[in-house]
């Protein structure tokens, strides 16, 4: 991008970069606690892989809806994405609670709780900042 005076493209795309830049790093920081997850030898429950793997469902839609709305700029898409947010924090959120029930029954090890909540948290990130960028469109 030129130094100087910024024509309004410019400042439109310009104003994308840190929802994108925040979006990365989530997906980046996702990765690498899961690399950490495996090479630690740490084991999630079939409910916790369950529960994440639903919100994996639920921020893939949020992409695709995402991408349609680039193309095409339909506003419903638009509210879709926002939508998309909420659910995944709702369900998220509930995730977590039920997580903290599972871990003080003893169903849950202690080691993996903080892996489980991380990405759990991570994958809102995404979906936070997927919905950013996309309302700035």
């Amino acid at each position: 991008i030129k130094k100087g005076t910024k024509d309004e493209v410019e400042k439109k795309y310009l104003s994308l970069l840190p929802n994108l830049q925040l979006m990365a790093v989530a997906i980046r920081n996702l990765i690498n606690e899961n690399k950490k997850k495996i090479e630690s030898n740490i084991l999630f429950t079939d409910k916790a892989i369950n529960e994440i793997e639903a919100l994996f469902t639920l921020i893939q839609t949020q992409f695709e809806d995402a991408t349609d709305y680039i193309l095409t700029k339909n506003p419903h898409l638009s509210m879709h994405i926002r939508t998309g947010m909420e659910n995944v924090f709702e369900r998220a959120d509930d995730f977590v609670t039920a997580h903290q029930i599972r871990l003080i029954t003893g169903v849950c090890m202690p080691k993996a709780s903080y892996s489980y909540v991380a990405m759990v948290d991570l994958i809102k990130g995404v979906s936070k900042e997927l919905t950013s960028f996309s309302e700035k469109l």
